[in-house]
């Protein structure tokens, strides 16, 4: 099997293929990252299909099952529920959640947006960097008004 990180070596007497993992991660962190994109996919289509509460159900619950599995136990509670900065957008998120089950979903989906904000602004301008180095995009994500 060829792929774009693997190389092959070879020995006189036997072949053995060496895979090169670019960011060093366990399968369960793969698993988690593959969840997490699916969860997302699920919450963009909920949304698509004009607020589908059931698409957005699964899609929250395997965005927070994505990222457990991700980044591990202890600090899925150490960034959602023990860090005082993210506790807002923690209750935020759950509130909208609960908001989404009961039925109301463009109001849930506001205060899961609030939620996310709060939660995740910080990594806003370091996703905007890492997407302004990739060839051919970069340059629509360059701005000089951008910290980074």
């Amino acid at each position: 099997m060829f792929s774009a990180f693997s190389t092959s070596t070879s020995n006189n007497n036997n072949n053995s293929s060496t895979t090169i993992n670019p960011f060093n991660l366990t399968e369960f962190q793969k698993i988690g990252f593959g969840i997490t994109l699916i969860g997302i996919f699920f919450n963009l289509f909920g949304i698509l299909l004009f607020f589908d509460r059931g698409f957005i159900i699964i899609g929250n619950i395997l965005f927070i099952f994505g990222i457990f599995l991700l980044i591990g136990l202890q600090a899925t509670l150490n960034f959602f529920i023990l860090n005082k900065r993210h506790l807002k957008g923690t209750i935020s998120f759950i509130i909208g959640f609960l908001i989404i089950v009961y039925g109301y979903s463009i109001f849930g989906n506001l205060f899961e947006l609030y939620g996310f904000y709060v939660l995740f602004y910080n990594f806003v301008p370091k996703i905007v960097s890492y997407l302004g180095n990739i060839p051919y995009i970069g340059r629509f994500f360059y701005s000089p008004k951008l910290p980074e």
